[in-house]
């Protein structure tokens, strides 16, 4: 759902939950800013966890052209 937020795919704003991080060129430009929670409640709800996942893909799936490539590429990856 994030990568559909990011990339416009469905009607949610993502100006108004996503903080772009600072990029570092040996990292993936789709970086977001993760917010401070003190509550495990807000911890684990959608973007705060959503975030700290997305973070740490590699480049080559958060930026992928498209959804399928997207999807490709988690299915790839072990957690």
């Amino acid at each position: 759902m994030l990568y559909k937020i990011i990339n416009d795919l469905v009607d949610i704003p993502a100006n108004q939950y996503l903080i772009q991080a600072p990029s570092c060129p040996k990292d993936q430009n789709r970086k977001y800013h993760q917010s401070s929670t003190f509550t495990s409640y807000h911890k684990n709800s959608f973007f705060p966890h959503t975030i700290s996942v997305w973070n740490h893909l590699p480049a080559t799936v958060a930026e992928a052209p498209d959804l399928v490539s997207f999807k490709q590429g988690l299915s790839s990856l072990t957690f």
